[in-house]
């Protein structure tokens, strides 16, 4: 009777184990769930804001623009970064009139490049931290595939242009690097689609080191004439 006893308690015990490890996991997939709402509903209000909407058509606006003139837009962004990298190691007094005019555009491209990176930055996170999964990016489809490729063929070559021309880095970006965000995208969403090939990256990105190495051969005089010391921090 003793051992019936101890073998119901033991049953007893391990159904109370089961039942609490059953509840305990039911409350964990409920809570993440909350947190994934809570956190897909802040994404959202993030990308579809008059302020986003309005950086996405400056940028499409203006690839769409060197498309029909005919200019490849990788040319278009290392111009861009060219002229940031110019203005920056200009001091502020000596930027003509033409030079100001385009230190806003340039500017203005920088802020849109930054919010539309910074968004996908907040949805890697997510993605990376599980709040966020693949089923749920394909059932809710947000971001969409659009969206994404928007990113990797129009912005991408910005952040490429300005890590080299800008700001000096001579390593060639790795698209098999999760760290890389068009990388994360193209291959976790979409098969591996719109990501540059090896031959054209290479191209690109030894076009882009050119460009920094003769906008500092440009300025370098000039810095020496005046002996403005701050230009040694942008050398290569």
């Amino acid at each position: 009777m003793l051992a019936a006893a101890g073998a119901a308690i033991s049953t007893g015990a391990s159904l109370v184990a089961v039942y609490s490890a059953y509840d305990s996991r039911k409350n964990l997939e409920a809570q993440k769930r909350k947190e994934f709402g809570r956190a897909f509903a802040e994404l959202q209000n993030d990308f579809y804001t008059t302020e986003m909407d309005r950086v996405q058509r400056k940028l499409y606006k203006l690839k769409k623009r060197v498309d029909n003139e005919g200019r490849n837009w990788d040319d278009v962004c290392g111009e861009w970064a060219a002229d940031d990298l110019t203005l920056a190691l200009t001091p502020p007094e000596k930027l003509s009139k033409d030079q100001k005019i385009r230190l806003k555009e340039v500017e203005e491209i920088e802020e849109a490049r930054r919010k539309w990176y910074g968004f996908f930055i907040r949805f890697r996170s997510l993605y990376d931290r599980e709040v966020i999964s693949e089923d749920d990016v394909k059932q809710h489809h947000f971001p969409s595939k659009r969206q994404m490729e928007g990113f990797i063929t129009v912005v991408d070559p910005l952040v490429h242009a300005c890590s080299v021309v800008f700001s000096g880095n001579v390593e060639v970006p790795r698209y098999d690097d999760q760290a890389k965000i068009s990388g994360f995208l193209a291959r976790t969403f979409l098969d591996g689609r719109h990501i540059p090939t090896d031959e054209k990256l290479k191209e690109r990105h030894e076009k882009y080191i050119l460009l920094r190495q003769q906008v500092l051969a440009k300025m370098k005089p000039t810095a020496q004439r005046n002996g403005e010391k701050w230009f040694r921090w942008f050398r290569s």
